[in-house]
């Protein structure tokens, strides 16, 4: 290993824990250019009875707070999550809001909370592995009046003349742009979804942000070596990036975080090929046990299927010896009746056989 996988939460934060990438990140991403950041703190508690909330990394920009999560693991609950996180990063800023002072008609002064000083909150969700069923490179929410959605769901409507369409553009664009006491800070707010598995299998190389998501990518492996890096050596960004990761810089207690981790997924990965082993065992004897049952219910079948048929040519041969000696009988002269008591069988089976001996002759 020549250095240790930004894909870490340990590693992830030790990188953006400089101002310079945070602030190059940040300007790739989302395609801005950053006057000034402020890094802050990153664990709060909300309430007495809450538990801690642990952003990855959280700063403020040019107005707007930003949030960075790290999602390497497979969770089921990634979307309320984040959207909790995004929550609490705006609900953070009553800290901050300062009280405005309002004057009576009396001329008595009180203080009230101004809250035209909360600034929108942008939270970028760094997916690993999962692309939530997307195929871009990354998914960006924000808020906009119910009736936009509508207007883009409605296939009544899109099966209309065009001029028809455009006429509900106009309405839908005049309600979006409509900034009426801020109405605009809804659309200003954003979750945004960065799928790194789709960044990579896209190769969209001449986007910014391409080389953090291939750097990432690329040391997630254990075994990766320095040549891996060569083409981000050049990058003043990415070469500071190598420098904080590079394996004979980490302190003591990373290099032991890298080793533990290191064995835990050679331990899991050892688990999941028992597993797999003991599954191709179980479905070997699965598949065992169903051809020998296949096998046995076969045989059972060809044992019925001689025994009727042997049952078959036996009713045939006795069939036969009656119609021999129902039609000797007859040629003597014998009747139905006296053939029935004689042969000792039914008059009823009797007369059927007389009936067959006519018809074949």
């Amino acid at each position: 290993m020549y250095v240790a996988s930004l894909n870490l939460d340990l590693f992830f934060k030790k990188v953006f824990s400089s101002k310079r990438i945070a602030k190059s990140f940040l300007e790739d991403i989302l395609d801005v250019q950053i006057a000034e950041i402020k890094i802050l703190s990153t664990d709060y508690k909300i309430s007495d009875d809450a538990v801690i909330v642990k952003f990855d990394f959280r700063c403020k920009i040019q107005g707007r707070y930003v949030v960075i999560e790290m999602q390497q693991r497979y969770k089921v609950d990634v979307i309320k999550r984040f959207y909790l996180y995004h929550a609490v990063s705006t609900a953070l800023q009553l800290e901050t809001l300062k009280p405005v002072i309002v004057t009576k008609l009396n001329g008595e002064t009180y203080t009230e909370k101004n809250y035209s000083g909360l600034k929108p909150v942008i939270t970028l969700i760094w997916m690993v592995d999962d692309t939530l069923g997307f195929e871009e490179d990354f998914i960006a929410f924000t808020t906009l009046p119910e009736a936009a959605k509508d207007f883009i769901t409605d296939t009544d409507l899109w099966a209309k003349p065009l001029e028809s369409i455009l006429e509900e553009r106009k309405k839908m664009l005049k309600i979006i742009q409509n900034d009426t006491k801020g109405l605009d800070f809804f659309a200003q707010n954003k979750l945004i979804y960065i799928l790194q598995k789709n960044v990579v299998k896209n190769k969209h190389k001449s986007l910014p942000y391409f080389k953090w998501f291939d750097f990432a990518n690329i040391s997630r492996n254990t075994d990766n070596k320095e040549e891996d890096f060569s083409k981000f050596k050049e990058d003043n960004d990415m070469a500071e990036v190598i420098n904080r990761l590079r394996k004979d810089k980490l302190s003591t207690d990373e290099f032991k975080y890298v080793s533990d981790l290191m064995s835990y997924e050679i331990l899991l990965k050892r688990l999941d090929l028992d597993h797999k082993a003991e599954m191709k065992r179980q479905k070997k004897a699965a598949l065992q046990e169903y051809l020998q049952e296949k096998q046995k219910a076969e045989q059972e079948t060809e044992q019925e299927r001689q025994k009727a048929e042997q049952e078959r040519q036996k009713a045939e041969i006795l069939q036969n010896r009656l119609l021999k000696s129902i039609k000797m009988l007859l040629q003597q002269g014998g009747t139905v009746a006296a053939i029935s008591e004689a042969l000792e069988i039914s008059l009823e089976e009797t007369t059927e056989l007389v009936q067959l001996i006519q018809n074949n002759n």
